[in-house]
């Protein structure tokens, strides 16, 4: 069963990473061409993938290009629907 302390931990844990999520598409966004690559998308969230992967579904269309070893660029496309 959950503390209040434990249900606190857990709800900071969800908007912190809804916030990450927030972060990478508003960043995502504001570029000129819509493209981050996984280097910067780490300096927000260590775990970007997994916030990609949220973002992707809740609608938006993100896609991941190899560019080089070790080097992924994120482009945003819009939102699907």
């Amino acid at each position: 069963m959950f503390t209040t302390a434990k249900k606190q931990d857990v709800r900071k844990e969800i908007t912190r990473r809804q916030s990450q999520a927030q972060r990478i598409l508003k960043l995502l966004k504001q570029q000129p061409h819509g493209s981050l690559t996984n280097i910067d998308l780490q300096r927000i969230a260590f775990n970007y993938t997994m916030r990609v992967s949220e973002l992707r579904k809740d609608g938006h269309d993100i896609l991941a290009v190899y560019e080089k070893p070790g080097v992924f660029r994120y482009f945003y496309k819009g939102q699907r629907g």
